[in-house]
């Protein structure tokens, strides 16, 4: 079982829409593949039409805290892999795992007692350090950061490595940086050339893919679907498809 964590610590840069895409594709691929929303927002559930239900603790909040393990607490998707949703009452499990000792390790740990039931978690995750993300990280093999071509993009880059050197030296020594992936790619000015160039120049791990702006994706979560399953023959679909087919070549996969 690899575990990838989707993350950046700015948001807007399309974590959901590679987490989500980067599940269907490899989905498509016959294999086993679980989805974790770690995010309060619950995007990711939501892009795949597993909304938060009001009154009920979250799938996600549920294992965090302890009271049932992965397997019971997981719902197949519609998409060909299974999801563990989250919600805003995350923001209570930050809580908890606040008050825990260990906490770093509560998602390793449950994710161990279901190593045998899936070849690939994506775990996506929310827009900033704290026990959510230190908890994903501490699971990882390793990290898929998406970025966008502005200087905030590289802000929260910059603090998303200082995080994984902190977790790499405290928690997970085997974690690393797997990927960068330009998305919403779009040079539209001079300061966005110089971006798409120090990232060229400074980022080894930059895939060669890149992800272009369109509003497929807006149309694709209001219709609750991955962009593949949505517009499985556009341009979209097919760049993540390139996406998943270079992190094979890389050895990622």
């Amino acid at each position: 079982m690899i575990v990838i964590v989707v993350a950046n610590q700015k948001g807007g840069v399309g974590k959901t829409a590679t987490a989500v895409s980067v599940a269907a594709v490899l989905a498509e691929r016959s294999l086993r593949v679980l989805v974790i929303d770690l995010d309060q927002q619950a995007q990711c559930s939501t892009c795949v039409n597993v909304p938060p239900k009001k009154g009920t603790r979250s799938a996600a909040c549920r294992l965090l805290h302890g009271e049932a393990p992965l397997l019971e607490v997981v719902v197949r998707t519609d998409f060909g892999f299974d999801l563990v949703a989250g919600a805003k009452d995350l923001r209570l499990a930050e809580k908890h795992l606040g008050t825990v000792t260990g906490a770093d390790f509560v998602l390793r740990e449950a994710l161990e007692h279901a190593a045998e039931s899936y070849d690939y978690v994506v775990i996506d995750t929310p827009p900033a350090a704290g026990a959510l993300s230190s908890n994903a990280l501490t699971a990882a093999d390793w990290v898929l950061v998406p970025v966008q071509y502005e200087a905030p993009t590289l802000e929260g880059y910059g603090e998303l490595l200082s995080t994984i050197e902190l977790v790499v030296r405290r928690t997970n020594p085997k974690l690393r940086l797997g990927a960068v992936l330009a998305t919403k790619n779009m040079v539209r000015s001079a300061h966005s050339a110089a971006v798409s160039d120090w990232l060229g120049a400074n980022v080894p791990e930059l895939l060669a893919t890149r992800v272009g702006f369109s509003t497929a994706f807006p149309d694709a979560y209001d219709k609750r679907k991955p962009i593949t399953v949505f517009q499985p023959k556009g341009k979209s679909a097919a760049a993540y498809r390139a996406v998943v087919a270079e992190l094979d070549e890389k050895g990622l996969l």
